[in-house]
């Protein structure tokens, strides 16, 4: 087999106006650098881009308008440049496809950002030497935002503190998992997976730009390995870095406090490491037909009725009346009943020696997440949210009885993301026996 080489480079893209946030919120100004973190993977004409960009979501326009200019600037086939987020909510919305502070921002200084960190990342290419990697489990940092109401109810938001809270649903995924890669005549490179909702930075901060924890995490990571830090969002749908019940008093953490958790549990992942095979990589892309979720037509009507309710009393009385949250899901339901039935769903994954990347373009449920580590035959797994093109939400199979926000916001039927999870194992396995 030839030479793994990897290569990584980081710039960030502040924007230099105001300009709209994921909040809504403007962004006035920069409190901590957002940024685009290329990693390059090459063997022989394998050559693969693994993008990380401090935004919310990456979706189809901006992956169509950014992938050619990677793929002149570099070489590398647009299928084998895939984009990651974190899902950072303090970044400049990049769903607001017609904003002008965000496109000014997107094509003067965000696209040739990305562009300059994917060249800088081949120009960095050198032979792996070594690679071992870790797993450990964080203190409380996250939790399930799902939760049980007196009533019998389930919600996903705590919009109505006032009904006492029964019980979470499941307890969240607190695994973290590390990987050092040592490079011939560079710098090691930390990478860093883990499954928890990038919220955090809003607050006090709501109208300054910034990272959420994954800034401050790169920052002291880097700072107490000498590595060039890269983090891997997993599925993290359910999950949020603390809870809004007031009544349930949590260990609440800002976005500093959990970056300081995840540094301390990353290096203490890192010193489990036991050394792991880099002799080959890998990738499959492919799509995934999926029907568009049905199950909440029969309320179309009453979703319509709500929205031309005279006043929000109004509405509130019949939203409780017909079981349909007030302030998200009429839209939704609205919105969705005129959705094509079958969509094309973008998937890769990318295997270097033990390590293996699954990427989906959803808000998947850590359950979900979890099962696809599970299952993998590959040493370590980083299941790989919010990448390629942002979808939506995507529920567990047995979270759908309880409705809530992330049921309601789903596009698909019942059990796609298990068929995802099984669709990116096979790929697993696939190239795991080539």
């Amino acid at each position: 087999m030839s030479l793994v080489k990897i290569g990584y480079c980081r710039e960030n893209f502040n924007p230099d106006k105001t300009v709209r946030m994921n909040s809504s919120n403007p962004g006035e100004s920069v409190l901590e650098d957002i940024c685009a973190s290329a990693m390059y993977l090459e063997q022989g004409d394998t050559k693969i881009l693994i993008i990380g960009m401090d935004v919310r979501n990456v979706y189809a326009y901006f992956a169509a308008a950014v992938r050619p200019m990677i793929r002149e600037a570099t070489g590398v086939p647009e299928e084998n440049i895939i984009l990651h987020t974190p899902h950072n909510h303090s970044s400049p919305d990049c769903s607001a496809e017609n904003n002008p502070t965000v496109i000014d921002w997107r094509e003067r200084i965000g696209y040739p950002a990305i562009v300059k960190a994917a060249v800088g990342a081949v120009a960095d290419a050198k032979p792996v030497t070594g690679m071992a990697g870790g797993e450990t489990t964080t203190a409380q940092v996250s939790f399930v935002r799902r939760y049980q109401m007196a009533d019998g109810s389930w919600y996903s938001i705590a919009n109505r503190s006032k009904v006492e809270k029964v019980a979470h649903e499941s307890d969240a995924d607190l695994s973290l998992r590390a990987l050092r890669i040592t490079r011939e005549g560079g710098k090691d490179i930390i990478m860093v997976s883990y499954q928890v909702h990038a919220a955090g930075g809003l607050g006090e901060q709501k109208y300054k730009v910034n990272a959420d924890f994954v800034g401050p995490l790169r920052d002291k990571l880097e700072a107490e390995t000498g590595g060039l830090v890269m983090y891997m969002q997993g599925a993290c749908g359910n999950t949020n870095y603390s809870t809004r019940i007031a009544a349930e008093k949590p260990l609440k953490k800002d976005y500093y406090g959990v970056a300081e958790e995840l540094a301390r549990a990353s290096v203490e992942a890192l010193a489990k490491t036991e050394p792991m095979d880099f002799s080959s990589l890998k990738i499959r892309v492919n799509t995934l037909p999926c029907v568009v979720n049905h199950t909440t037509d029969h309320l179309v009507d009453k979703a319509r009725e709500i929205n031309e309710a005279e006043n929000d009393d109004a509405r509130m009385a019949l939203s409780d009346k017909y079981g349909i949250a007030y302030k998200y899901e009429p839209g939704i339901i609205i919105r969705r009943a005129g959705l094509p039935e079958i969509e094309d769903m973008p998937l890769a994954a990318v295997a270097l020696g033990d390590l293996v990347m699954g990427f989906f373009p959803f808000e998947m449920f850590d359950t979900n997440g979890k099962q696809m580590r599970e299952a993998s035959p590959y040493k370590m797994t980083f299941p790989c949210g919010y990448s390629l093109n942002y979808m939506g939400y995507m529920p567990s199979c047995n979270a759908v009885p309880h409705g809530g926000y992330e049921v309601f916001m789903c596009r698909y039927i019942a059990g796609t993301g298990e068929h995802v999870v099984l669709a990116l194992l096979e790929s697993f396995q696939s190239m795991k026996a080539e």
